[in-house]
């Protein structure tokens, strides 16, 4: 009798025990006091989730003073509408500053040791499982690439399970990408004439090369999404990115909010260069999971030119570096230098003299007989000179922002005569090929009078106008070679994390 009963409690005793189980399990296996990533079992101090952090400074070399940051995985649940959280923009900011090669955050207070290189640091920290490095591009495009961190963590908050995946743009890979910036892209013959054809660029109002990438992007983040996914717990994505990193997100925010609405996304960026020529505000506006925290003095948040329609998706918030300089100073050790690089300012006042909008800069200037025309005695110097240019001008957007044409004369009496013809864009082919040598660290004052040299012939039309606005904002060619440090203290990660830093507590 008594074994009889037995045998008809084992069955309820078993329903207990799993029932038990399917409630209790999460919280024992997901346990993590302070939410920060780092389950109790493996957290040193499971109720602290405020970090001290330093950040490598690559101008000066040399580490900067400790800031506090708390990370807190609770931050990031939203219902409908996110609202902006200044304790996600500094994680974000943090984020963004670990994609750069010598740019990597160090954990004080044995909290964090440094692992391998290839590891992301800020998302070993934070509890990221199966964390990739992607090389995002196109085998016919060598400049639209870039690169991205993945990684994703489990939690369980009040009794919810959780899966959270974060993505960091990394916005250049091996110093490519600049070339990028500039390819603005217009929907017309001209355009393809320079450019080709790019069936990945598929909204048009897009900037070009940040469009074909961050579909590239976008992909690579769905597909690791569904490798990853754990379907028994709700999806969140957070996305940031940094400068060129920052377009690209803005728009991987885009697709991301039109396409996967079984996703809670957020995104952060920061410093972004400008995205769409949308002129819907409703529609601009409706993105309400996007952020963008550009700092007012910051002259690559600014481009391309608003006077071309350009904009972002989202919401855009302002901080200031200049505001913020005191504090900078005692983070960084080193004096915010307090005037943005002057280059994007004459390229900007170059295009406004020229009257030229975004179609125009892809369309051939009309002939300016003084400056573009060239006479030879003889057939042969006439083609020597054609032969000359297309031999030394080997960058490829410069190469397609011009044409020669040779005018055989009636008779002997008259010169032989090549018509150069060129396009606005040539100014921003020369920019872009300046930056991707600087980026490189390949550029001094000597390949500066050699690539000028190089172009005099093709750029003789605007060399007149290109002085004027020197003149006028006091750009000299000392300006161009200090552009690179200056950036770093303006518009650099570094820069934006202590100025995000310091203005997320200002209100």
């Amino acid at each position: 009798m008594k074994k009889a009963r037995l045998c008809l409690l084992i069955p309820f005793l078993l329903t207990c025990l799993v029932g038990c189980n399917q409630s209790i399990t999460p919280s024992l296996n997901y346990l993590d006091t302070d939410f920060d990533g780092l389950y109790n079992s493996i957290d040193p101090d499971p109720n602290n989730n405020k970090y001290q952090t330093t950040y490598f400074d690559i101008v000066e070399q040399q580490s900067t003073n400790p800031i506090d940051i708390t990370m807190d995985y609770r931050y990031f649940l939203y219902d409908d509408k996110p609202t902006f959280n200044p304790m996600i923009a500094e994680i974000g900011a943090s984020m963004v500053y670990d994609t750069y090669e010598d740019g990597k955050t160090t954990f004080l207070n044995n909290r964090y040791s440094k692992c391998d290189e290839s590891i992301f640091p800020f998302y070993t920290q934070i509890g990221m499982s199966d964390i990739v490095n992607i090389s995002v591009g196109y085998k016919d495009n060598e400049y639209d690439k870039c690169g991205i961190y993945l990684g994703h963590h489990k939690a369980v908050i009040n009794g919810q399970k959780y899966q959270f995946f974060f993505g960091s743009i990394v916005g250049y890979l091996n110093t490519t990408g600049w070339a990028s910036n500039f390819d603005i892209g217009y929907d017309s013959q001209s355009y393809k004439d320079v450019f080709g054809e790019s069936s990945d660029w598929i909204n048009k109002k897009d900037h070009k090369g940040f469009s074909t990438t961050s579909n590239r992007v976008y992909q690579d983040i769905i597909q690791y999404i569904s490798d990853y996914k754990d379907n028994s717990f709700q999806t969140y994505f957070f996305g940031v990115g940094h400068s060129r990193g920052g377009a690209i997100i803005n728009l991987v925010g885009k697709e991301m909010s039109d396409n996967n609405k079984d996703i809670k996304s957020l995104f952060y960026c920061f410093n972004p260069a400008l995205t769409t020529t949308e002129e819907d505000e409703a529609k601009l506006a409706s993105y309400t999971n996007i952020f963008n925290l550009k700092c007012e003095e910051d002259v690559v948040s600014m481009v391309p030119i608003k006077e071309w329609g350009f904009t972002l998706y989202g919401d855009t918030l302002y901080f200031s570096h200049e505001k913020n300089a005191e504090y900078y100073e005692s983070i960084v050790k080193d004096a915010y230098p307090g005037k943005p690089t002057k280059i994007i300012d004459v390229l900007t006042k170059a295009l406004q003299k020229l009257s030229v909008d975004r179609e125009g800069i892809y369309e051939f200037m009309p002939l300016d007989a003084k400056n573009q025309v060239f006479k030879f005695l003889t057939l042969k110097s006439a083609e020597n000179f054609i032969k000359k240019l297309d031999e030394t001008i080997t960058f490829k957007l410069m190469k397609g922002s011009y044409k020669a044409t040779l005018i055989t004369p009636k008779n002997l009496i008259n010169p032989y005569v090549v018509e150069v013809y060129t396009r606005p864009c040539a100014v921003i082919a020369l920019l872009s090929e300046i930056t991707e040598l600087a980026a490189a660290q390949q550029l001094n004052l000597e390949k500066i009078l050699e690539l000028v040299n190089t172009y005099s012939d093709i750029l003789a039309t605007f060399v007149d106008i290109i002085i004027e606005v020197a003149k006028e904002v006091e750009f000299t060619l000392a300006d161009m070679l200090t552009a690179n440090t200056d950036m770093q203290r303006t518009h650099g990660a570094l820069a934006t994390v202590v100025s995000v830093k310091f203005a997320a507590h200002l209100d």
